[in-house]
C-alpha cells in the first residue's frame, strides 16, 4: 500500500510539472497564445501556473505594443 501511495503522490506532483515544462517550452519557442490550464491541488503549483499565465499575458501585450509602434 505504501508503494501505491508513493507512486500516486509522485504522479500527482510530477504530472502537472511535466505539463508546465512542456508549455513553458512552447512559450520559449514563441507560442505566446497559451493559457495554462493544468489541474493541480498543490498550492505552490497553482501559484506557478498563475505566474506563468501572467508572464505570457505580459509578453503578448508587449508584442502588441511593439507592433503598434511600427
Amino acid at each position: 500500500i505504501l508503494m501505491l501511495l508513493t507512486y500516486w503522490l509522485s504522479r500527482t506532483i510530477s504530472a502537472p510539472i511535466e505539463r508546465l515544462s512542456e508549455i513553458a517550452g512552447r512559450v520559449a519557442e514563441g507560442d505566446e497564445y497559451i493559457e495554462l490550464k493544468v489541474d493541480s491541488s498543490t498550492r505552490e503549483l497553482k501559484i506557478l501556473i498563475n505566474s506563468l499565465n501572467a508572464m505570457t499575458s505580459k509578453l503578448l501585450n508587449r508584442k502588441r505594443e511593439l507592433l503598434n509602434m511600427n
